[in-house]
């Protein structure tokens, strides 16, 4: 007995327990998609900051940069007091700013040769890597190769950060801008490598501040949503079947449905389609039960008058 009833007390939550699923897994839907539109979101804006700056970096250093000195040191191989008060600025811009790095190099199809690289070190650093006036190195990277060659040999408007991780360092992201002669020619880049050590940080605290916020509003609609149907249509739908398991026993004892739905929708309608089924049936059980008196009446005077003619 015990069993069964177990059984019937879940099928009568099967409609409750159908909306819980329907609501849970709806919440989790809307929370993943929300913290994905809202991750992308952040992720875009912040890295659209780093690549604002660093682009305004280089774009000010390269319009500052006398570009006919350029050919003169590559030529010479010597310094002069013009190129001591470049360095001098750049070793203050890079004091006064998040950039890791900043240099001015020549590029050729496989290598670069540095003209600055500023050296300043800042507070609680002890040692950078820089290279010296007429270094040549490879290029870093085959991503930041092929920026740097649209930008210098092919003169496309290059607007976009190239990514990359320094081992010591970590993430930077790095951005270019030509330097031109007097005539407009391109003879140099100045190039500008932001540090970017919280970000990944930065995003993580923000995208749990951001689920965990967007968790509990989705947690109180859904409950808001869930309580509104519970009231509208679960409860209502749960006296209809509880109304109809009685009918039988309310139909014997001639008792009229005491249950009452207000919904102001079809489930009320269909509620009172019911109560008007139930008023039927009883009206109909009521005339059957008069016919059924009248045709046992008619039979039993029948089988008296049947005795007296046959006496």
């Amino acid at each position: 007995m015990k069993r069964k009833r177990k059984k019937r007390l879940r099928k009568s939550h099967k409609l409750q327990n159908t909306v819980i699923r329907g609501f849970a897994t709806l919440g989790v839907i809307l929370i993943i998609i929300i913290s994905f539109v809202v991750a992308d979101q952040y992720i875009r804006k912040e890295m659209g900051n780093y690549r604002d700056t660093a682009f305004a970096y280089t774009k000010s250093i390269a319009e500052m940069i006398d570009g006919d000195k350029i050919a003169h040191y590559l030529e010479s191989g010597e310094k002069d007091e013009y190129y001591d008060e470049i360095l001098s600025y750049l070793n203050t811009f890079r004091y006064n700013t998040e950039i890791q790095y900043i240099y001015v190099f020549v590029p050729d199809k496989d290598e670069l040769v540095y003209i600055w690289d500023a050296n300043v070190l800042k507070e609680g650093e002890t040692e950078l890597d820089i290279c010296e006036f007429g270094d040549r190195e490879e290029y870093w990277s085959e991503s930041d190769k092929d920026t740097i060659h649209k930008i210098y040999y092919d003169e496309e408007q290059y607007n976009e950060l190239t990514l990359s991780k320094d081992e010591k360092y970590g993430p930077m992201a790095s951005a270019y801008s030509v330097i031109s002669d007097g005539n407009g020619e391109p003879v140099a880049v100045v190039g500008v490598d932001v540090y970017m050590p919280d970000l990944q940080a930065n995003m993580r605290e923000f995208l749990v501040v951001v689920i965990v916020a967007i968790f509990l509003v989705v947690s109180a609609a859904i409950l808001l949503c869930y309580f509104f149907v519970k009231k509208k249509i679960v409860n209502p739908i749960n006296k209809i079947r509880n109304a109809s398991k009685s009918m039988v026993e309310n139909l014997e004892n001639e008792e009229s449905i005491q249950v009452t739905v207000k919904t102001g929708n079809e489930i009320e309608e269909l509620f009172d389609s019911f109560k008007q089924m139930y008023s039927d049936v009883k009206d109909y059980i009521k005339k059957l039960s008069a016919v059924t008196s009248e045709k046992e009446r008619i039979g039993a005077e029948l089988d008296v008058a049947k005795h007296i003619q046959a006496s």
